[in-house]
């Protein structure tokens, strides 16, 4: 029927022109409907995950969905125009390919440390980010304790005593690498000779030397001792070490007064503890008179630091191995060595073992102090004080 109109408006129109009359200006001739254009669509995927479609063609102005869809332990980030839009609808305008992009999940690996010590995270297999591991990275774990620490193991994701250990990170762990301190060595306390003992009898060697067995009670976290012997004329120092009974006997010059202490060790710490510090004087063959024991200082310590003072006590004892002699005090000060001559009479041979001296701010004293009997004399070492 459609046909028949059609045909019947162009026989109207010929007449028209048959008649010599031209047709009106207002009449459209209809034409054939346009043909629809089709674009090339592409998808496709990266590792770690597959996309809906591959593609295909489509006509223009049609609207496509895709799906990007990650693999187990990987996420996706991206196409490849940018955008992060999953599933992604396109509008087609033009020939297209895009690329799903992916990438292995990210975890925080979390490690606590509980005492003293470091743990070193080394990457064996895959990858780190600034704060994360990737996926199926495989992390070696090595506790290293602070010197006088042990390790005692792996808390948290992991239950281990095992060092190094290596983790999986499949997801987010948290790990804490557990510490001890060892106990330090207590001080042990000193049997023989006896302190302050007067003619100690050895056992003689010859004419020059007498045995002298050293005695100690045994100290508790201590696995060797240190005997350390002073002779107070010379300042020779001996030392017995890595002693690991509670006697250790010694070979000594006669007629010398001698300091000794014992230093107690663990093999599993660092630190050492000493004992009291004790005297003994061992006598000469017809020794008559012995030489007074160096004094004791008490006050101030050696390195003290006094503030807001312009005089102060400087305190000491003093001992001798003749029981009855009387003991005078020479002391040694100065801003320089403490070594220099006493000219103060203030401060030459008193009997007293506290004495008051003036001293000036912003200034650092060395002293010193020599105790005779009259006969022999003896010195302390130097110290030093500081007064702000």
């Amino acid at each position: 029927m459609k046909v028949k109109v059609f045909n019947l408006f162009y026989v109207g129109l010929l007449f028209f022109m048959s008649c010599g009359k031209d047709a009106p200006d207002d009449i459209t001739v209809p034409s054939s409907p346009p043909t629809p254009q089709n674009y090339i669509l592409n998808f496709s995927s990266g590792a770690g995950g597959s996309v809906s479609s591959s593609g295909g063609s489509y006509s223009s102005g049609s609207s496509v969905n895709v799906t990007a869809t990650p693999d187990s332990e990987y996420v996706f980030v991206n196409w490849s125009n940018g955008s992060t839009q999953n599933p992604l609808t396109i509008n087609v305008s033009t020939n297209l390919s895009l690329v799903a992009n992916f990438e292995k999940k990210k975890y925080p690996l979390t490690v606590v440390i509980s005492g003293s010590g470091t743990v070193n995270e080394e990457i064996v297999s895959s990858g780190k980010t600034t704060t994360e591991y990737v996926s199926g990275s495989g992390i070696q774990l090595t506790a290293t304790p602070s010197s006088g620490w042990g390790f005692s193991g792996w808390t948290g994701t992991v239950s281990s005593t095992e060092n190094p250990i290596v983790l999986t990170i499949d997801e987010s762990k948290s790990i804490t690498a557990n510490f001890f301190e060892y106990p330090s060595p207590v001080s042990s306390v000193l049997l023989t000779p006896l302190n302050n003992e007067v003619c100690y009898d050895g056992q003689e060697v010859s004419d020059l030397l007498s045995r002298v067995d050293f005695e100690w009670e045994s100290a508790e976290n201590t696995d060797t001792y240190d005997l350390v012997i002073t002779n107070l004329s010379t300042s020779q120092t001996i030392t017995e070490t890595g002693i690991s009974s509670l006697s250790k006997r010694v070979d000594l010059t006669k007629d010398f007064s001698y300091r000794w202490k014992v230093i107690s060790r663990s093999n599993s710490s660092p630190i050492t503890t000493s004992s009291s510090i004790w005297q003994f004087y061992l006598p000469g063959n017809g020794q008559q008179n012995q030489v007074p024991y160096p004094a004791t200082i008490i006050s101030p310590r050696s390195g003290a630091t006094l503030t807001g003072v312009q005089n102060i006590s400087l305190v000491w004892e003093g001992n001798d191995p003749d029981q009855g002699d009387e003991l005078f005090y020479t002391i040694f000060i100065d801003s320089i060595d403490g070594l220099q001559p006493q000219t103060n009479s203030l401060l030459i041979d008193i009997s007293e073992t506290t004495v008051n001296v003036d001293v000036v701010s912003g200034s650092t004293y060395y002293w010193r102090v020599k105790t005779s009997d009259g006969l022999s004399s003896s010195y302390t070492q130097v110290f030093s004080f500081r007064v702000d």
